[in-house]
């Protein structure tokens, strides 16, 4: 029985063992991606890190709705720390308890929330669960109308995100001493209030007042990146 041997024109090419620990591979960049820039490229951005972070959100309810989908889908839990029971939902607040409901069952029963009252959404404890890169913590605070933040010192892979519908006193001081800010269009007044305590440039205070309603700016070491969250079919029929 006539047998055909394995051939190949490529040339033989060994790596010695002692160059394997020399090698690199390219990874696409980390980060939750937001949404996209004016040129359709996706924006992502660094929510997670080795050391807690803080990141202070100002603006409406539905955006707050995808921005903790984009990060359940980058692989995190969430914990809302405080919602009001409502509704109505108080002013001031980002949501209320019936609201984190929703989004919960859109999420497979991986937020966990509690009501100011102490009241739990689902059981869970509270204690924060153990994390690492590959399955971070979204900490969400809601302060509610007189509520203030209050920074609070968590583990590694801890990020603690605070809500707010507009800007106040409170949430302009929040903002000044967060590591991230998240905001949608405000007011002229407001913004220029908001890039006085950011440092920001002209140009930049200008864009926080004149954004889409789908789009949101983040704001950095006194840089600041716009985006559109476009959202896909699956966020528009969960949240309008």
């Amino acid at each position: 029985m006539l047998r055909m041997q394995a051939r190949t024109v490529a040339p033989v090419h060994a790596v010695p063992t002692a160059d394997l620990g020399q090698a690199q591979v390219a990874v696409p960049q980390a980060g939750v991606v937001l949404g996209r820039d004016h040129g359709g490229r996706p924006v992502r951005l660094d929510l997670f890190r080795p050391r807690p972070l803080s990141v202070v959100f100002i603006g409406g309810w539905w955006a707050v709705q995808v921005v903790a989908l984009r990060c359940l889908g980058s692989g995190a839990l969430i914990l809302v720390d405080q919602a009001p029971s409502g509704p109505p939902v108080p002013a001031g607040s980002a949501a209320a308890l019936g609201h984190w409901s929703t989004l919960d069952r859109a999420a497979r029963g991986r937020i966990h929330a509690a009501a100011a009252t102490g009241t739990a959404l689902v059981p869970t404890d509270p204690v924060a669960p153990v994390t690492d890169a590959g399955q971070p913590l979204l900490r969400l605070h809601d302060p509610g109308p007189a509520g203030r933040s209050v920074r609070t010192a968590y583990g590694p892979w801890q990020t603690q995100l605070t809500a707010y519908s507009r800007l106040t006193p409170d949430s302009l001081a929040a903002a000044t001493g967060a590591d991230v800010v998240l905001v949608q269009r405000i007011e002229p007044a407001a913004a220029a209030l908001l890039g006085a305590a950011l440092s920001l440039v002209p140009p930049a205070v200008a864009g926080l007042a004149t954004m889409d309603n789908e789009m949101l700016a983040a704001v950095h070491d006194q840089t600041v990146r716009y985006l559109w969250l476009a959202p896909t079919a699956v966020e528009r029929q969960l949240f309008g």
